[in-house]
């Protein structure tokens, strides 16, 4: 039942042959002979497996002492290997580029000395020397201020970034905070240029008559994000900087001055009176959002009228009888759409843009008082069923609705509906009169059986067309997942509750 092929010892290679068939397969005892012969088999075999067991260890042990030797010599060559290395000979000029990649959003909330630039300084003497030369690299600072804020580093930071304009986002915790970095950037106003102040806490050194101190001292500012929930003082800081274009304030800003006749961006709360907002003549872009607190519209006893404003994002289309806007050009509204026709024949204005956020709606009563339209983008419709054919040109050749219409976005669309739509674009695309329409399906809730990412890249058309569709490939764009709710998201950039 054993064989091997030397040393009956155990310590050659040793060969166990299955047991007898008349014992392996039954339940009767062995002969007094078969016992001794299966216990001499059992003895070896343990024998054997023990001379296994110390073959193993032995190989493992020279297997760890090989490894370790590799690691060492791996670590040496990737030393040399790192001094051929064709970064140690890009110019300084071209380092401090990819240094500017770097940067953290000015936005963020960092560990203040634990990312760029500071980690970048750390490096080598080298890269210290290019970042310490590079002052567009500390201009950039954005600080939350913690009770152990250091102050010091905000001083060096400061130093380095001379003479550049500053851009600056600073938010504290609350009281307790170490407000020394407001001190710093205070004193340093004169080179701000860009400051987002959020979340100030009622402390003495940020009440707004210490801001006050700042008229006068703003020669450079451009942009203004402000958001302060104590309102017991007037803030006046802002009101004479000359430059300073572009406001935003989230909460109220009954107390906040600013220059509105020169501004060009403005986003803020509806307000309950319209003097301020009649001043801003030179607004390009407004941004208007909802009270905190549940408020009627207010209404006015003439409308507000914008002769420049092109751009408005707008919370409540109830708001829309407040204004006179001939020059509006895009609008984005998030609920109370109904509102807009009126307002488009009374401001004469011609729309080339129409994004709609959110609600279920019924556009065609909108299309046809906003026959300019280059672009729509919606994110729900009362029935696409009713709007797709109201887009397609008449086969009896009457007039077309939106007959500039360029760029078509809907979101979270049926395949029946998505199919309909193809049929617009068909024919859109036919015509010789009228310009060919590019469609962009959002697909936010995978309403469609589309292919993963990888797939939909390589290919360029995530949708399996259907035949008579497949000339139409390169007007389609079938967007899913994480990158149509990035694109959505991108719809709200300046849009109250979103984006900035």
């Amino acid at each position: 039942m054993t064989s091997e092929n030397h040393n009956p010892a155990g310590t050659g290679r040793l060969r166990i042959d299955e047991p007898p068939p008349h014992l392996s397969s039954t339940n009767h005892p062995p002969t007094e002979s078969e016992a001794a012969e299966i216990r001499r088999i059992v003895h070896r075999g343990r024998v054997y497996i023990s001379h296994l067991q110390t073959e193993i260890n032995r190989l493992k042990d020279a297997m760890h002492a090989i490894h370790l030797e590799c690691l060492d010599v791996q670590g040496k060559v990737d030393q040399h290997a790192a001094i051929l290395s064709p970064l140690r000979r890009f110019p300084p000029e071209i380092l401090g580029t990819i240094f500017q990649w770097t940067l953290p959003p000015t936005n963020s909330r960092p560990a203040f000395l634990t990312q760029s630039p500071w980690n970048i300084s750390c490096v080598c003497g080298v890269w210290r020397a290019i970042s310490f030369a590079s002052p567009n690299l500390w201009s950039h600072i954005s600080i939350h201020a913690t009770r152990n804020f250091p102050v010091n580093a905000l001083i060096a930071q400061l130093e380095r970034s001379k003479p550049l304009p500053l851009t600056i986002y600073f938010s504290c915790e609350g009281v307790n905070s170490n407000l020394g970095a407001l001190g710093v950037l205070l004193d340093n106003s004169s080179r701000w240029e860009s400051v987002s102040l959020l979340r100030p806490p009622r402390n003495t050194l940020l009440r707004f008559n210490a801001l006050n101190e700042l008229q006068g001292c703003l020669p450079q500012l451009r942009t203004l994000a402000f958001k302060r929930s104590d309102e017991s003082e007037t803030c006046t800081a802002f009101e004479t900087a000359p430059q300073l274009v572009d406001v935003r304030i989230d909460g109220s800003h009954r107390r906040l001055l600013v220059p509105y006749a020169q501004l060009t961006r403005l986003r803020v709360q509806m307000p309950r009176t319209p003097d301020r907002l009649c001043l801003a003549q030179n607004l390009i872009q407004l941004t208007l959002g909802k009270a905190s607190i549940s408020l009627p519209p207010p209404s006015y006893p003439n409308p507000i009228h914008l002769p420049r404003l092109r751009v408005l994002f707008i919370a409540d289309g109830h708001y829309l009888e407040s204004f006179l806007l001939p020059a509006l050009e895009d609008i984005c509204i998030k609920e109370n759409v109904s509102f807009l026709p009126a307002f488009i024949d009374r401001s004469a204005c011609q729309l080339r843009k129409l994004t709609i956020i959110e609600g279920m709606i019924d556009i065609v009563p909108i299309l046809d008082h906003a026959p300019t339209l280059l672009e729509i983008r919606l994110r729900r419709l009362f029935a696409i069923s009713i709007l797709v054919p109201q887009l397609a040109i008449p086969d009896d050749g009457g007039p077309v609705v939106c007959p500039e219409l360029r760029h078509l976005t809907l979101c979270d669309v049926e395949e029946e509906e998505f199919l309909l739509a193809l049929e617009m674009v068909d024919a859109r695309r036919k015509s010789e009169e009228f310009p060919s329409v590019s469609l962009c399906i959002l697909d936010l809730q995978l309403n469609l059986n589309a292919v993963d990412m990888e797939t939909e890249a390589a290919s360029g058309c995530p949708y399996n067309f259907p035949d008579a569709y497949s000339d139409l490939r390169t007007e389609v764009e079938w967007v899913s997942r994480k990158r149509a709710t990035e694109r959505y998201e991108g719809w709200k950039t300046y849009y109250p509750g979103g984006g900035r």
